[in-house]
């Protein structure tokens, strides 16, 4: 079993699944192409790790990634690594990212790919006291290298499996992703793979590869994902939490602790009647 309180990096699964996920910390060029090529490729499913001075500076494009119902993760606030510093400041620059976020989109981010892809054990535990999962990556595009448009494409579908968490980056540094992303796309989906946000791979009842296994036991003893019901897969983890409109309960536990608080199910796990409009 896999407990929350580890980085992940991908699932092992034989469903022939994968994550594409994009890091944005910077400037306003190529997060356009890239949402634009998504949605010319029909790819409704996809996370967007945010920067919170990029959704300071952008909250329009924030919210548009948003309602095209892209998933939404924090990379934080200070793009600088969480181990040379400790616990008090991470949490100060985790909840101040967290708010900048919520505020321009409405999300409260459950995932959190720390800069530079930088951690430790430490790090992912202090995450996951602040209610996040902590999201690595197995294949790395190197797209921000800006190796040759080519060089991007053939790293990716030379080195993706069922379950992978593909980094790329959708910063005005990335030059070349956009133009990458189209054969990406069609070459992943010619070996028979189907895109998925990071929540929707963790929802499965899939084994989580992760690291630091032994350090940080789980409090249930349950791998993420472990009890959500195939026949809700389209419930992407957490989205209950944030879709009011659910009547159905949800099946995690930290869905249905958070639902329960906000008086939107009742203590039986049912849609509560009292819930807002």
């Amino acid at each position: 079993m896999t407990s929350r309180n580890q980085a992940i990096y991908k699932i092992e699964t034989r469903q022939k699944r994968v994550a594409l996920t994009f890091d944005i910390g910077w400037g306003s060029k190529v997060p356009g192409p890239v949402l634009g090529i998504l949605r010319k490729k029909n790819v409704t499913q996809a996370t967007f790790f945010l920067s919170a001075p990029w959704v300071a500076r952008h909250p329009r494009l924030a919210r548009t990634i948003r309602s095209r119902g892209y998933e939404i993760g924090s990379h934080g606030d200070l793009h600088v690594n969480y181990t040379k510093h400790g616990n008090r400041w991470i949490h100060r620059q985790v909840k101040k990212a967290e708010n900048v976020i919520r505020r321009a989109t409405g999300v409260k981010p459950v995932l959190f790919r720390p800069p530079n892809g930088d951690l430790n054990a430490r790090v992912v535990s202090k995450l996951r006291s602040l209610g996040y999962l902590t999201i690595h990556w197995s294949v790395d595009s190197l797209d921000w290298k800006k190796p040759g448009v080519a060089a991007i494409v053939r790293r990716v579908l030379n080195a993706v499996r069922p379950g992978d968490i593909v980094l790329m980056h959708a910063s005005d540094s990335a030059s070349q992703t956009a133009q990458a992303l189209p054969q990406i796309i069609d070459g992943l989906r010619k070996k028979g793979y189907r895109l998925v946000t990071v929540s929707n791979l963790l929802a499965g009842r899939f084994r989580i590869q992760s690291r630091f296994q032994s350090a940080f036991p789980s409090r249930s003893g349950r791998a993420i994902g472990s009890r959500v019901s195939s026949t809700r897969a389209k419930y992407t983890a957490h989205d209950v939490c944030r879709r009011g409109e659910r009547q159905r309960a949800p099946r995690c536990g930290v869905c249905a602790r958070r639902l329960r608080a906000a008086g939107r199910i009742s203590g039986s796990g049912f849609a509560s009647s009292s819930r807002k409009k």
